[in-house]
C-alpha cells in the first residue's frame, strides 16, 4: 500500500492521514491537560471532542486507503 505520493486521488492523503494523527495527539496532550488545569471545562470536553475526532478521521482514512488499494 502506497500512502505517500501516487498519481491518483488518494495522493495527498498520505500527508493528511499523519496530520491527523498528530494533530489529535497534540490537542488530547496539551490543550486537554491545560484546560483542565485552568478549570476550562467546556473548553476541555470541546478540545477532547476534537481530538478524538482527529484520531478517528486519521483512522478511517488509513482504513479507507487500505480497501481502496486492494
Amino acid at each position: 500500500m502506497e500512502l505517500i505520493g501516487g498519481n491518483d486521488y488518494s495522493g495527498s492523503l498520505g500527508y493528511i492521514i499523519p496530520l491527523c494523527f498528530l494533530t489529535g495527539i497534540i490537542i488530547l496532550r496539551k490543550d486537554v491537560k491545560g484546560y483542565k488545569t485552568s478549570r476550562m471545562n467546556k473548553e476541555r470536553k470541546v478540545a477532547n471532542f476534537l481530538g478524538w475526532a482527529n484520531i478517528s478521521l486519521g483512522v478511517l482514512l488509513y482504513i479507507g486507503v487500505w480497501i481502496m488499494g486492494r
